[in-house]
């Protein structure tokens, strides 16, 4: 098996869209995200009190992580697939629950909210000629607050990618 220096998977995000009233279930595989990566901001919570004695008392509650999935540039098929998970969280009729796995290579999953309040869809480029498009950024977080840190080891696990063997 491989030996990697670095945790957590390098693959492409995929998210997982399902609904237990409609049965609704579906897979979207974004690309890997642009030379920034994808990337997870980790949101601390503590309960805070100042004693009398001028301490400190702190009691740690978990923390949210924040997804940050930046786009310079898309091809089609990958910016159609944003649109199709955009349309999922703008459903008001129905309630989706989406779960994000930030690294296809990586069990680790998370139920998510979007945080992207706006967003840009430019053009490449070239015109007609053009390779594809640039989105901003896409932002998500954890819906519930986590407790434990669940980084992996990327050189001893593995999950098989098509013809390729991820290591987490």
């Amino acid at each position: 098996m491989p030996v990697y220096n670095f945790i957590d998977g390098y693959s492409n995000p995929v998210f997982h869209i399902s609904n237990a009233i409609t049965k609704t279930k579906e897979i979207i595989n974004l690309d890997l995200c642009d030379e920034a990566g994808l990337t997870k901001e980790y949101e601390l919570f503590a309960i805070k009190h100042d004693l009398l004695d001028y301490s400190t008392e702190t009691n740690w509650q978990g923390f949210h992580i924040h997804f940050t999935l930046p786009y310079s540039y898309s091809d089609k098929i990958n910016t159609m697939n944003i649109k199709k998970l955009i349309n999922y969280i703008l459903d008001k009729n129905i309630n989706y629950v989406i779960n994000l796995q930030p690294r296809i290579d990586n069990i680790n999953t998370y139920e998510v909210i979007c945080t992207t309040d706006k967003f840009t869809l430019n053009i490449m480029k070239g015109g007609t000629k053009a390779i594809g498009n640039k989105i901003s950024e896409l932002t998500f977080r954890t819906k519930y607050i986590q407790t434990k840190i669940d980084w992996v080891d990327t050189s001893t696990y593995a999950i098989p990618i098509q013809n390729d063997f991820a290591v987490i």
